[in-house]
Parts: structure tokens; C-alpha cells; sequence
């Protein structure tokens, strides 16, 4: 996942958001899980959306939670 651009994977969303996204919602985004928040979006319409799907739920929240205290919101 080192490789992978986080900006670019979440920019559709954070495009979307009004305001700072939550660590668990931005993992829910990667992870393809719908959520309230993500359908209000209509995250399942934009890239990236499930595109880290093979992998575990915990290494992605651990790689947001990286991401996210290097960019600021």
C-alpha cells in the first residue's frame, strides 16, 4: 500500500465532504463498506471506492490514520 497515491484514492470523497472525514469513514471508503454517510455521498459512484478491498480492514485504518496526520484536513 506504500505505492499507493492516498490523495488521489480519496479525493473524490474528500471533494464530496463539507468537512474533515473521520478515520473510520475514509477506511470504510477504501474497504468498498457502505456506510449512512458514504451512501449520502454516493460513494459507490467514485473512484476509489473499494479499490483496497483485498485487504484487511485494520492495515487500511492503520495506513488513513499515517495518511492523515501527514495532510493536513
Amino acid at each position: 500500500m506504500d505505492i499507493l497515491d492516498f490523495q488521489a484514492l480519496v479525493k473524490s470523497l474528500t471533494d464530496a465532504a463539507a468537512s474533515p472525514l473521520p478515520v473510520a469513514l475514509v477506511t470504510r471508503f477504501l474497504c468498498g463498506i457502505s456506510s449512512p454517510k458514504l451512501i449520502e455521498y454516493k460513494a459507490k459512484q467514485m473512484a476509489g471506492f473499494g479499490r483496497l478491498a483485498a485487504y484487511s480492514y485494520k492495515n487500511i485504518e492503520k495506513w488513513v490514520q499515517l495518511h492523515k496526520r501527514q495532510v493536513p484536513s
